[in-house]
């Protein structure tokens, strides 16, 4: 199986050349990397001179991220494709085993993802995104018989750890180009429908949360962050196709704590009484979602070894 290797890019000249090569020195051999430069100014594609006869370059105006993964896809001719962020790094064994992932099961599992390690701009780590997203694995490695339901509730991380049948991603439609913010998260979501995931416990990606880039910006910025959980869960929401009763029902909870979080927030920022009812509403969210997360009823990954 031919693996795509698509690797987005907006002016990171100062790493992509480290990511090019975490990508190229993957020990499955049957690959092709391709870049989307994604309308970068910094000298990105001059950075990538070394590589050229290695790599398939793409360069675009700046059209977003999700528009540039999708540039990239369009190019690719592999039947799994991967997406690695060019800020970001693969252990050398990743594709090779989420392609045994795919050879153990066959030919109706729509992805694989592995966890990834979690890394400051220091270097020094910060956790596993399973751990962190509280996805709690009972094998090391299996088919995931639940992925909607557990992702109704939280966020797992997904470019970066995910390789993925090209047709089923042709068939939910690929990347939101629409949104800039969460588009992997309203992709996982339509894949979730589709059946089973592969799932791998170690991490097989390094994920750094360093001081640039829309993503990071976001997750500093509270209101904004909100926005875009309640813009893109109301989509998913709104076309719920495929979706169990219980996934959607667990959207709806969490998008209604999402909306009131908001709310809260607004009354925070005015004085007096308003205010101080703004930090009781926050507090009385954080113990209901607290107090949910103990409940039987509570999402937890079902997943059967391979």
């Amino acid at each position: 199986m031919l693996v795509s290797i698509i690797i987005p890019t907006y002016n990171r000249a100062r790493t992509i050349g480290p990511v090019v090569e975490s990508a190229l020195a993957q020990t499955y051999p049957n690959i092709e990397v391709i870049v989307v430069d994604d309308g970068s100014f910094d000298g990105t594609e001059e950075a990538l001179v070394a590589y050229r006869d290695r790599i398939q370059f793409i360069y675009q105006e700046n059209a977003g991220p999700s528009a540039a993964r999708n540039r990239g896809v369009a190019a690719a001719k592999g039947e799994i494709l991967a997406f690695l962020d060019s800020d970001d790094f693969w252990l050398p064994e990743k594709i090779q085993r989420q392609i045994d992932v795919f050879r153990a099961v066959g030919p109706d599992l729509c992805c694989v993802i592995c966890s990834a390690a979690v890394k400051d701009a220091s270097g020094s780590l910060i956790g596993n995104t399973f751990e962190m997203s509280g996805l709690i694995l009972p094998v090391a490695t299996g088919i995931w018989s639940n992925p909607q339901e557990v992702l109704a509730t939280r966020f797992v991380l997904f470019n970066q750890v995910v390789a993925v049948r090209r047709r089923i991603f042709e068939e939910v439609g690929g990347f939101n180009t629409k949104l800039r913010l969460l588009e992997d998260y309203e992709l996982a979501m339509k894949l979730s429908v589709i059946g089973p995931w592969g799932v791998i416990q170690d991490s097989l990606v390094v994920k750094y949360n360093d001081e640039d880039g829309i993503g990071v910006e976001c997750m500093t910025d509270d209101d904004r962050h909100l926005r875009a959980c309640i813009d893109v869960m109301t989509g998913i929401q709104a076309d719920h196709r495929g979706l169990s009763s219980k996934a959607r029902r667990l959207l709806g909870i969490e998008l209604s704590e999402m909306q009131q979080a908001l709310k809260a927030r607004g009354y925070m920022r005015r004085g007096g009484v308003i205010k101080q009812y703004g930090k009781l509403l926050t507090f009385l969210i954080r113990m209901r979602k607290a107090m949910r997360r103990r409940l039987p009823s509570w999402p937890k990954a079902q997943v059967q070894a391979i």
